[in-house]
């Protein structure tokens, strides 16, 4: 599945002057997840998503401190997605892999 996917070429980097995580792009909604805690440092600071030779401007569009989710948007983009199973589908005892752009 990840090499169909091919999902080692789209996690991205998330940087601001306070510091730097990951992210991914989910192309149906046209935003980029990154947990919280990357970004809540940064919202008054310009953000960026790297990734594919490329660094765009990133706004911050909202977040959930709780579950450490943050949601991004980017203007005029053409990047690799990932695809997202159904969490319905998932059975105990399958696989899991964490993917990350370490900084």
């Amino acid at each position: 599945m990840i090499m169909e996917q091919n999902i080692f070429n789209a996690v991205y980097k998330v940087n601001h002057a306070g510091g730097s995580g990951s992210c991914f792009y989910l192309k149906n909604y046209d935003l980029f997840v990154t947990n919280y805690h990357v970004v809540v440092e940064g919202s008054n600071y310009t953000i960026s998503v790297e990734g594919n030779e490329q660094e765009l401007e990133a706004k911050y569009v909202g977040g959930d401190a709780t579950m450490d989710l943050a949601v991004l948007k980017v203007d005029h983009i053409s990047l690799k997605a990932v695809a997202l199973g159904s969490s319905a589908e998932t059975k105990v005892g399958e696989m899991a892999i964490a993917m990350g752009n370490p900084a």
